[in-house]
């Protein structure tokens, strides 16, 4: 994709100082910058790269005012940093505005899926699925049977949602991701011997929420495990199964805009059969928080509350 100086000024709403005609077509660090790539400046102690810098196109403040000549031509705004973030998400938005159906794929009979989608290959979604419009199902993405998910999400390549879930709008979840694996539970039958309990509750994700590749999301035994609106979630992030026990407490994976990062993981407390939410970071092997809790085996993380969040 090409873009002129022109075009970019009348997304940012900016002044073109130079040619209005110069293209660029990929982005770069003002240090690094190169012939046909576009650039942004906006710490004064980066000003010395702007001068030789080999980038064709620069944003600037509109305060800037340059002590030599450059050679790049130059974008003026109002807010440098800020307008070279919008322009990064008009980019990814265009780059990955996929649209249409690849084959093979596989799209039940009784599935119902919206308009302006993309069905990637090799892709699977099963009976009496629900998709809204504008969604993105990356290659080797697997929908269960009754999964229902919301308009304007993104399922990028290896995605695997177990049937049942629901997932609301604006929804990202990364590659890899596992939503509706059974949960961790087992129970001694009258030999001693650990069965799997089954696990015939659902995952919710309501809208806006960002999950992290490799995270796992587990179903309930029974009910919903449940993820609030506007919740993101790093890489590689346990969520075990009905954590919508926590809905009522402060610092539940339920909260709205909360944000989890990697090794995060949840408590349980065998005493009471909770979980309560715990920050994990691989530093000790003690155990704190606001109130007794334990973990049902012996953890190498020391675990914090983090009301920030």
């Amino acid at each position: 994709m090409k873009f002129t100086a022109e075009q970019i000024a009348e997304i940012l709403e900016g002044e073109v100082v130079g040619n209005p005609a110069e293209e660029v077509s990929k982005l770069s660090k003002i240090e690094a910058g190169e012939k046909g790539s576009l650039t942004f400046l906006s710490n004064p102690k980066y000003n010395s790269y702007l001068y030789n810098t080999n980038a064709s196109i620069a944003i600037v403040n509109r305060t800037f005012v340059p002590e030599k000549a450059v050679s790049a031509t130059l974008i003026k705004v109002e807010n440098a940093y800020e307008s070279f973030s919008k322009l990064l998400t008009f980019y990814n938005t265009v780059k990955n505005n996929k649209t249409g159906r690849e084959t093979p794929h596989y799209i039940s009979e009784s599935a119902m899926v919206g308009t302006n989608e993309y069905i990637g290959a090799f892709s699977y979604i099963g009976n009496d699925v629900k998709i809204g419009d504008h969604v993105k199902i990356y290659p080797n993405v697997y929908i269960g049977d009754n999964t229902v998910i919301g308009a304007n999400c993104t399922l990028f390549p290896g995605v695997k949602i177990y049937s049942d879930t629901q997932i609301g709008n604006d929804c990202k979840i990364h590659s890899g991701a596992i939503i509706g694996a059974d949960g961790f539970g087992f129970a001694p039958d009258e030999h001693g011997v650990f069965q799997a309990v089954p696990q015939i509750g659902n995952v919710v994700i309501e809208d806006q929420v960002d999950i992290g590749a490799g995270t796992t999301i587990d179903r309930a035994t029974l009910g919903s495990t449940i993820i609030g609106k506007g919740v993101k979630i790093d890489n590689q992030v346990q969520i075990a199964h009905n954590v919508d026990n926590w809905k009522k407490h402060r610092y539940s994976i339920s909260n709205r805009h909360c944000r989890f990062f990697q090794n995060w993981c949840p408590l349980y407390d065998w005493r009471t059969s909770r979980y309560f939410g715990a920050f994990v970071n691989r530093r000790s092997r003690k155990s704190t928080s606001k109130g007794r809790y334990y973990t049902k085996y012996k953890s190498a993380f020391y675990c914090e509350w983090n009301p920030r969040f």
